[in-house]
């Protein structure tokens, strides 16, 4: 158990670094595809281009892939039914970075979870500074267990809130359910504070 505690301890700092590291490139990416898509649109006014032409050009130009108008047609429909493209043809931006702010809402968020982890290990084997000895029934690991599941109620409700907006965000109904397992996790351990504290007090 203990090896096993301590490899899942790493393991969660890598990850954690991990998501610190995709949330830093996310926000480096939403300010060059925003400039990028302002540029495009600017030049698809200025030309008066169509996306889809010009992209089915791209396509038999650079690979084998050959689809009849029709099915390009369908592709544009399908892109303006997405929101994705405006009745002028020009790139909407506001969905292209909605859905990407989603993307680093749930970076920021699955980061706090695994540094939660992290130092829920950390607390229960006595390593942290605020650690109250080596047991997992304490209040500090109890409280980080609760903000986990707060963590994955928040972004599936704010995931919920952008999908009335925008249809490329989907609802993660997954974190829902462990979002409340861990809530109900926190309260057994909060139940598990108290009975330690009560022994404690006996001996």
């Amino acid at each position: 158990m203990g090896k096993l505690n301590t490899f899942t301890m790493h393991a969660s700092k890598v990850i954690e670094i991990f998501f610190i590291v995709v949330s830093v490139l996310m926000i480096i990416s939403i300010i060059a595809v925003s400039a990028a898509v302002v540029w495009a649109n600017g030049k698809i006014r200025e030309n008066n281009i169509d996306v889809v032409s010009e992209a089915q050009k791209l396509v038999e130009k650079n690979s084998d892939i050959r689809l009849s108008e029709d099915a390009y047609k369908l592709i544009g429909e399908g892109l303006e039914e997405e929101h994705l493209l405006r009745k002028d043809k020009t790139v909407n931006l506001a969905v292209i970075i909605v859905t990407m702010v989603y993307a680093l809402i749930n970076c920021a968020a699955f980061t706090m979870i695994f540094r939660n982890i992290n130092l829920i290990l950390k607390t229960a084997r006595g390593k942290t500074w605020f650690s109250e000895g080596e047991t997992p029934f304490q209040k500090d690991i109890t409280r980080m267990i609760r903000e986990i599941g707060i963590f994955l109620l928040l972004t599936a409700a704010i995931g919920f809130i952008m999908s009335l907006f925008v249809s490329t965000v989907t609802v993660q109904l997954v974190y829902v359910v462990i979002g409340i397992l861990m809530l109900c996790l926190s309260s057994f351990f909060s139940y598990g504070e108290q009975l330690q504290k009560e022994t404690d007090g006996l001996v």
